[in-house]
């Protein structure tokens, strides 16, 4: 049984339709799958962006804190040389305490009025000063009255 030709013309648009639709088929995944590659390569170039921000942030932290430790350690060692010098000084002052028995602090000897000046500059009370010194409070506050008074002289 053979197809007349009518039939064949109409099954030959049938199979063109079928192609037109595979073929527009096609095209419109082709566009979706370049839009979705599109899309990927921008998320992918700000992904990209966003890390090197990231890491130049990170760098420039780094950078502030190493000057930052490398200030402190600097400080650090200021304070320690002081530390150094005020305790060089207490222990000269404890031996000329031993050495010398006088009780007026306009004769203390430099050593020990400094020692006694230095820790009121530090912020220490009279009290704490005369127990680190082995000193009488009265003379230590004595000191400090005339430290005060001397600053407020013109």
């Amino acid at each position: 049984m053979l197809l007349e030709p009518s039939m064949w013309t109409l099954l030959q648009i049938l199979i063109d339709c079928l192609l037109i639709f595979l073929i527009l088929f096609l095209l419109v995944v082709l566009y979706k799958e370049r839009k979705q590659r599109l899309l990927l390569k921008q998320w992918i170039l700000k992904q990209t962006r966003v890390f090197r921000d990231l890491v130049q942030t990170s760098d420039e932290k780094a950078e502030t804190l190493s000057r930052s430790v490398e200030s402190l350690i600097h400080r650090l060692s200021r304070e320690i040389a002081a530390a150094q010098t005020v305790l060089e000084t207490l222990e000269r002052v404890s031996e000329e305490k031993e050495s010398s028995s006088t009780h007026n602090p306009s004769d203390r000897p430099p050593v020990e009025r400094e020692a006694i000046r230095y820790l009121l500059k530090k912020g220490m009370k009279p009290l704490e000063i005369s127990r680190e010194l082995h000193l009488p409070i009265g003379e230590v506050e004595l000191v400090s009255k005339m430290e005060s008074d001397q600053r407020f002289k013109p």
